[in-house]
């Protein structure tokens, strides 16, 4: 089934594409550091502040870590294959024929994680995570994407008002 004809995006919209794109190569290493390393950082301060949180003392039972490592490992590789998966569809799809529905999913997808993960997080009194985990990724990836579709529309505006 033949695509969209190619889509000549705007600087703009190349830009915040590869900016994007770059943002989720970047959690792929990540997704994957947190199976090498068995934990969410490789300095052990998300680990202090979750045993602070959850135990009230400086770090983790034994139990408790050797649970938290078995966990981190499919949430690792669960975060590195969605964030591979949204690499290659925004290239493909939104780089090649300007397809900014799939900003748009992928925003949702983003948005329920964020949404979700946060609260749970409060409700377990895991502020920690939404301060030090959530909101700056929210931050890393609300931005480029909110100007990639905003430069998206731009494009596919101009596309429409020369083809009628």
């Amino acid at each position: 089934m033949p695509g969209r004809p190619p889509v000549e995006l705007t600087a703009a919209a190349r830009l915040w594409l590869r900016v994007l794109v770059a943002l989720c190569a970047l959690f792929v290493v990540q997704g994957v550091s947190w199976c090498v390393f068995g934990s969410f950082d490789p300095f052990g301060i998300w680990d202090t502040m979750a045993a602070r949180t959850l135990f009230g003392q400086g770090e983790l039972p034994p139990e408790a870590a050797r649970f938290g490592r078995l966990l981190v490992v499919p949430l690792g590789a669960t975060s590195a294959g969605f964030f591979a998966l949204a690499a290659l569809v925004l290239w493909r799809g939104v780089g090649r024929e300007g397809r900014a529905w799939i900003v748009d999913a992928f925003a949702v997808g983003f948005a329920v994680w964020f949404l979700v993960d946060s609260l749970f997080c409060a409700a377990i009194g895991a502020w920690f995570n939404v301060l030090w985990v959530n909101l700056p990724a929210l931050v890393l990836v609300a931005i480029p994407t909110a100007l990639l579709r905003r430069a998206l529309g731009q494009v596919l505006a101009s596309e429409d008002a020369v083809s009628t």
